[in-house]
């Protein structure tokens, strides 16, 4: 052990423990750090993957997306999943409304006709996320009778 490095641990030991004067000996000074000939050091403003994480399904990018997050919901709710990526695209494409798909009031979400089957093109409608709500409070709230959902509720018609 070098002086240095005894006088430091008298600093540990005696309870005074000011970091701010405990000499890094085993470090590197930080502008030695990366310079070594190797691959594996990056400078700033280059991007490892230039074109990113491929695209898991077939279906345009923000849409990839959106329907693994529908069908990992499904999972996680225990519930069946029917649709592939192109007929889940196409079933939202052919409503029209497809731009306006999400969680706010004023746009619109998917909803199974019969709760117990799957989720497939025959069994789901999309509705608005306002008549969803108004539907879910007053079976849930009000305590009005629970129904199913119809095909006169479907924007698609």
């Amino acid at each position: 052990m070098d002086t240095l490095e005894k006088a430091h641990r008298k600093t540990l030991i005696k309870g005074s423990y000011n970091y701010s004067q405990i000499p890094s000996t085993s470090m590197k000074p930080m502008m030695e750090v990366g310079t070594e000939d190797n691959d594996m050091t990056f400078k700033k403003g280059e991007i490892s993957n230039p074109n990113g994480k491929p695209k898991t399904y077939k279906i345009p990018t923000p849409y990839n997306k959106k329907f693994a997050m529908a069908k990992a919901q499904a999972k996680f709710r225990k519930e069946e999943w029917a649709f592939t990526p192109e007929e889940w695209y196409k079933f939202w494409l052919d409503s029209g409304v497809i731009e306006h798909m999400g969680k706010e009031v004023h746009q619109y979400c998917m909803v199974r006709l019969d709760p117990i089957e799957s989720w497939s093109v025959n069994n789901c409608i999309i509705v608005k996320r306002r008549t969803h709500f108004r539907k879910q409070l007053y079976e849930n709230v009000h305590n009005y009778p629970k129904t199913d959902w119809e095909e006169k509720h479907d924007i698609r018609k």
